[in-house]
């Protein structure tokens, strides 16, 4: 099953998963897009941070890992080594676009879309 959905960032009470990948500023009043493919749930607080992941699961031979200057080692590990096991397994990989694909697009169509991060 492929669903997503928007939170406030309020409710969000774990560490940004995808944190350095995309240098920005934290809305508070943000919402946070949560994409739920067969069990595996992702977590984007910005656009930018979704096209990462489809350039990603497009091409999944490259590294997105952070600068390790002045962060947790968890911090620097690339973003998708922290994903659950067979992620990108070649059989789930176009389930895994369609649902970045269709999440994207409905909230940059959604006026009511706040971002949580603010990329600059």
């Amino acid at each position: 099953m492929i669903r997503h959905w928007l939170e406030p960032l309020a409710d969000v009470s774990r560490a940004h998963p995808m944190s350095g990948v995309v240098r920005g500023t934290v809305d508070a009043d943000g919402s946070v897009l949560r994409v739920d493919i067969d069990r595996m749930t992702l977590e984007f607080w910005c656009l930018e941070e979704v096209d990462v992941a489809l350039a990603y699961f497009r091409d999944p031979g490259g590294s997105t890992a952070a600068d390790p200057a002045g962060g947790d080692h968890w911090e620097a590990q690339p973003w998708q080594s922290r994903l659950p096991a067979g992620h990108n397994a070649a059989r789930r990989r176009a389930r895994v676009l369609e649902a970045l694909q269709a999440a994207r697009e409905a909230c940059a169509t959604d006026p009511g879309y706040r971002p949580a991060l603010r990329a600059h």
